[in-house]
């Protein structure tokens, strides 16, 4: 495993402990922003993902939050020059996205103001941890924790763990979607959404080489927490997503 917040220097602390039998060593980054800052990355030897600042989803830059698959190549339909008409790296669409809201407005690090962030990667797990308490525009606060990792056991799969305190009374609502933005070398073959699992699908089909790959993700919530599902997207291509409307707790994907 390795950090993509490891060049973060004066903003990188590098700590050891012996905070259980097998001990713990974690790189954590407290600056969010600056070109020192990169993604943190984590995978399995399967599963790839780079965690941008906002803890979960796609962020585009110098350094993008993209999720990768082994052996996942494609040939571009339209390459962009000569040179580019290899094959190469394909990513898979996001499956990290978990955003949650106040009703209003939806966390993001460029919307209202975050204080208290931190991102961790813990080489012993691999868990990527990103906290903070956000203030929205409205003037609604609210503390965040995400996690995020790829199972060793099962390569196949990737947890999004969101614990989420608001600090106002009344709606929150939390999003799970799949995310095809950066996928730009796959095609959808379909798309789906079960309202009964809380569990939304997205197949495709890489460019040139024809590879297939499906990503299936599930929104479940802690039990002191009621709400329904919905689809938040049916018609965009490589894009699938499941919404509830709660009132605070602890969330997962």
């Amino acid at each position: 495993m390795r950090g993509g917040g490891g060049n973060a220097g004066a903003d990188l602390a590098a700590t050891a402990a012996a905070a259980s039998s097998g001990g713990s060593y974690a790189l954590t980054a407290k600056t969010s922003g600056g070109p020192t800052y990169a993604p943190t990355f984590t995978g399995n030897g399967v599963l790839g993902v780079r965690v941008p600042a906002s803890g979960q989803g796609y962020a585009a830059g110098t350094v993008p939050a993209q999720s990768e698959l082994a052996g996942f190549y494609a040939k571009p339909t339209h390459p962009k020059s000569v040179s580019d008409a290899v094959q190469q790296r394909a990513n898979i669409p996001t499956w990290s996205t978990l955003r949650f809201g106040d009703g209003t407005d939806t966390f993001s690090s460029s919307t209202g103001h975050t204080t208290r962030w931190r991102q961790a990667i813990d080489l012993h797990t691999g868990v990527v941890t990103t906290s903070g308490t956000w203030k929205a525009p409205d003037g609604h606060t609210a503390a965040f924790s995400y996690q995020v990792f790829t199972d060793r056991a099962d390569a196949h799969l990737g947890v999004v763990q969101l614990q989420l305190v608001p600090g106002w009374s009344g709606t929150a609502t939390v999003t799970d979607e799949i995310d095809g933005s950066p996928a730009t070398l796959t095609d959808q073959l379909t798309k789906g959404f079960t309202s009964a699992e809380s569990q939304d699908y997205v197949e495709v089909v890489t460019q040139g080489t024809g590879i297939d790959a499906a990503i299936a993700s599930r929104l479940a919530t802690s039990p002191n927490i009621t709400a329904t599902p919905t689809e938040v997207n049916s018609t965009a291509s490589q894009i699938g997503g499941c919404g509830r409307r709660l009132p605070g707790g602890v969330v997962g994907q």
